[in-house]
């Protein structure tokens, strides 16, 4: 996949998000006997790129760091991985989107 499909990809999953956090779930939200979240923001301090955020589970962990190799020539990464999936009310307010 080349950089700019990446990028697209990205970018609709973004768009996405709020459209899918804006249905009810229909059943109660499932927990993990332990919650967690995680930031993680590389070269914080350098503004001479674009910042691409992935925000997701445990699996956006997982491609992080080739995901950002790929695009290191582009922009710097930053992620948001977090316990709670799309449907979790907890999601909006650990993206800060209350």
């Amino acid at each position: 996949m080349n950089k700019k499909t990446i990028i697209l990809l990205l970018g609709f999953a973004l768009v996405a998000l709020p459209q899918i956090n804006q249905a009810e779930p229909k059943e109660a939200v499932h927990r993990e006997g332990t919650e967690w979240c995680n930031t993680w923001v590389t070269s914080a301090n350098l503004k001479d790129k674009p910042r691409v955020l992935m925000v997701g589970d445990s699996i956006t962990n997982g491609y992080f760091k080739s995901a950002s190799k790929a695009l290191a020539d582009v922009s710097y990464g930053a992620k948001l991985t977090t316990s709670a999936c799309v449907a979790d009310p907890a999601f909006l307010l650990q993206l800060g989107w209350n």
